[in-house]
């Protein structure tokens, strides 16, 4: 059961990121249970890049309009900018001598 304000996954086509070619098969929201639609960034599980969703739900980097409008969008862009920060620090970690 989901409960409210948790995150909710979606099985999305197999689609791969346009920075490291990382497969993936799904997408988990935010703030609720809707599935992504077109225009909706997302941030590579992988290498952490910011990646936009085009309408057949495949992974591009952000147009310039979308780039400034995270920048006119601090709230957006702080939240996006801390799961890049939460799966690079993850990979780095991943990645040290035992």
């Amino acid at each position: 059961m989901v409960r409210k304000n948790e995150p909710h996954t979606h099985e999305i086509d197999h689609t791969p990121c346009p920075y490291c070619g990382h497969i993936r098969s799904c997408a988990t929201g935010l703030d609720d249970e809707r599935r992504p639609k077109g225009g909706d960034y997302t941030v590579c599980a992988k290498c952490g890049s910011v990646c936009v969703f085009d309408e057949q739900l495949m992974l591009r980097p952000p147009s310039p309009q979308q780039t400034q409008y995270l920048i006119e969008n601090p709230q957006m862009l702080q939240r996006i900018m801390h799961a890049s920060r939460v799966i690079k620090l993850r990979n780095k970690a991943r990645r040290l001598p035992n």
